[in-house]
């Protein structure tokens, strides 16, 4: 039988959600056929349909202090997207020809462009032109995917696709965000960030804006021009086509200046510059470790630090006031190193707690010497309020990285029933293969008395490990609640429990 590519495009995927969900991933893999199915019959039948389920709105974080909104889908709305995006992905290309150039999530010859490589290709091809050029402008779009209207999003889909695959599209934006215009668009998936960044394609096509050469990373541009003045033109330029689309700059993050003056932004010593270009050539969290296989194999060991730059890093995180920069430089390098975790864990957690995804990471190759558990429940166990975030994440790390005893299930039980919790951090939960501590009876009354489609499909692949009979007498439960639960059930009969 054929690979369904669709099915890999998501499997490889959800390592880089901003909120990871196996159990999203795994009824597509184990029958992507049935969702297609129900998908064209149920959800986009004529008669009676079903609809999509409306999207868990979630938090992440952006940093210590700021949130980005985006959604938790349910795996068929999942399927949906990332199936709907791969057909159709030579629609959704990018293109570095030419004086308007796009760069970022897109597809190139029928694959996925790597992003965070052809983020720093971004960085390199302005800085050459910044070289050729004597004053420039750097603007960045105000919570640009959030602010993407509906009608506007669906019709550059209709006009990319056809008609009826326009329309399709256009319900689903609808139906994910309960028929609001505004904030409909699915953040942080890679198929959302093809189609988002083939969409801003508009200003690459505004023969209005005069700039002479203009790059693009998403909604991140930087134009050229011969004098302040002339790149100041160009930005009232943007702003008037950008108007067009409901959208505008981010005044804090917009910028106008003579070209030299880009490479003195910032002054770095020797060590650190080696350390940032290190980082840079390591694999990224938002990398497909699958397609190295054509790197040297001697790349890992000029990537490996010197035993000045471990010297350095430790100083640097052991700083009273330790940048939050340099804690996240710490992360992507230290993870050799024996005390990383001791020196790690607690500036995450206080000072960076956006941070805690690639602190996940970082404990996978990390040596933990008991620290993690102390500092973990020591701050389960103070007063500050949790992000939702936060708690998947903390969820993430004790369900990942320790085995189940009373004190983790103890943590896990005060994260799922905390104040702070949400369908989200809950099915972070369900989802584990965990039926001891009482685990096993929350995920069978969540299928027996109807719960979400988030938390009843995590619950159906948290209780994959049962034997035949007993799974399928829970399945039968959900199969009552409605049509999206009877096909999700049904997939579920076909999970492997090896």
């Amino acid at each position: 039988m054929p690979r369904d590519r669709a099915v890999d495009f998501l499997h490889n995927d959800v390592k880089r959600w901003l909120f990871p969900l196996h159990s999203v991933a795994a009824f597509a893999v184990t029958d992507a056929k049935s969702l297609r199915q129900h998908i064209d019959k149920g959800i986009f039948a004529q008669e009676t349909p079903d609809g999509f389920v409306a999207g868990h709105v979630a938090f992440a974080r952006k940093d210590e202090f700021h949130l980005r909104r985006v959604f938790a889908l349910d795996p068929i709305s999942t399927f949906f997207l990332f199936d709907f995006v791969w057909v159709n992905r030579d629609k959704f290309a990018t293109s570095q020809t030419g004086k308007r150039q796009c760069f970022g999530p897109g597809f190139s010859k029928g694959r996925p462009v790597r992003a965070f490589s052809d983020y720093h290709r971004f960085r390199r091809h302005k800085y050459e032109l910044l070289k050729k050029h004597k004053a420039f402008c750097q603007a960045d779009v105000f919570n640009c995917f959030n602010s993407f209207y509906h009608h506007k999003v669906t019709e550059f889909v209709r006009s990319a696709v056809d008609l009826k695959a326009g329309e399709r599209f256009g319900q689903f934006l609808r139906e994910l965000n309960a028929g609001d215009s505004i904030a409909c668009f699915p953040q942080g998936f890679y198929p959302a960030k093809a189609l988002g960044n083939a969409y801003m394609r508009f200003l690459d096509r505004d023969r209005a804006i005069t700039s002479k050469k203009m790059l693009r990373y998403l909604d991140d541009i930087v134009m050229i021009g011969n004098s302040i003045d002339e790149c100041a033109d160009h930005l009232l330029e943007l702003q008037y086509s950008l108007d067009k689309h409901h959208l505008a700059l981010n005044d804090a993050k917009t910028r106008v200046e003579y070209s030299n003056a880009e490479h003195q932004e910032r002054e770095l010593d020797s060590i650190k510059e080696a350390l940032l270009e290190k980082r840079e050539h390591r694999s990224s969290y938002d990398e497909d470790e699958d397609e190295d296989d054509d790197e040297d194999d001697d790349e890992d060991d000029e990537l490996q630090l010197s035993e000045e730059e471990l010297e350095y890093l430790v100083d640097l995180v052991q700083k009273p006031q330790v940048a939050q920069e340099d804690i996240e430089l710490a992360l992507s390098l230290m993870e050799s190193e024996s005390s990383a975790m001791r020196l790690l864990i607690d500036p995450v957690l206080d000072r960076a707690p956006h941070l805690l995804r690639e602190l996940h990471r970082f404990v996978h190759s990390a040596e933990d010497d008991g620290s993690l558990w102390e500092s973990l429940s020591k701050r389960l166990r103070d007063r500050r309020p949790l992000a939702e975030f936060d708690l998947f994440w903390l969820a993430r790390i004790l369900l990942d990285y320790f085995t189940l005893d009373n004190d983790i299930a103890d943590a896990l039980y005060q994260i799922y029933s905390g104040a702070n919790s949400s369908p989200l951090v809950r099915s972070a939960i369900l989802e584990s293969d965990h039926i001891s501590h009482g685990f096993g009876d929350i995920k069978r009354g969540i299928l027996r008395n109807g719960g979400g489609l988030l938390e009843t499909s995590a619950s159906m692949y948290g209780l994959r490990g049962l034997d035949k009979s007993s799974r399928n007498q829970a399945y039968k439960y959900a199969k009552r609640h409605g049509s999206h639960y009877s096909v999700l059930a049904d997939i579920a009969k076909k999970f492997r429990t090896d």
